[in-house]
This record gives structure tokens, sequence and C-alpha cells, in this order.
């Protein structure tokens, strides 16, 4: 690796832990709220399809970050191809998010459900 490529690496690695430190404190010392990510904006107890989803894409950037930094190690200068599987796992649990939310606001507009015979 040339000179340049590893200085923009440990400039962009240095940029990522600084910002996950930053991320972190600020979400440790309530700056940053974090409850609704999981419960919803009501407080309630937490939907499913929230945590799937927040699960699915962190497992998504480890796994990328992982291959991209393994990829780098070498003499290649640029990050990795996105893996089909990962990319059909993000987008099946997203899609799943998805279907949920239009699911619960599709029974908040008619409690009944869907043609309950209601006029």
């Amino acid at each position: 690796m040339t000179l340049l490529v590893i200085v923009a690496l440990l400039i962009g690695v240095g940029f990522l832990l600084a910002t996950a430190v930053l991320l972190a404190a600020g979400m440790l010392s309530g700056r940053i709220r974090t409850a609704g990510l999981i419960a919803g904006s009501s407080g309630g107890p937490a939907r499913i399809g929230r945590l799937q989803a927040l699960l699915t894409s962190l497992g998504v950037i480890a796994a990328y970050s992982f291959t991209a930094i393994r990829d780098l190690s070498g003499d290649a200068a640029q990050l990795p191809d996105v893996d089909p599987v990962l990319l059909g796992a993000l987008g099946a649990s997203h899609l799943g998010y998805l279907g949920a939310k239009g699911l619960s606001v599709t029974l908040a507009v008619n409690p009944g459900g869907v043609g309950d015979g209601r006029s």
C-alpha cells in the first residue's frame, strides 16, 4: 500500500472511532435520546418490527465493516462490493418493518379491521 492510502485509511478509521465515541457519550449522558428507538413514541412495549430492523441493520453494518477492513488490509485501494445476501437481508428486514408499520396505521384508521362491514 502506498503512504497516501495508509494515511487515508488511518484518517477514516480515526473519524469513525471518534464518531462512535461521541455518539456513545451522548447516549450515555442522555443528550441523545434513545427512548423511542425500539418502544415507539408512546413509550409502550418494544415493537418487534423496529427491533428486528435495528438488529439486522447493525448486523449488516458489522459484516460489511469486517469485510472492508479485511480487504483494505491488502493491496486493494477501494471498498469491496456489498454482498447480495447482505442486501437481501437488509431489504427483507426493512420490508417487514414497513409492512408492520402499514398494518398498524391501517388498524389505527380502521380499528375494526379491513372490510368489517361497518358503514
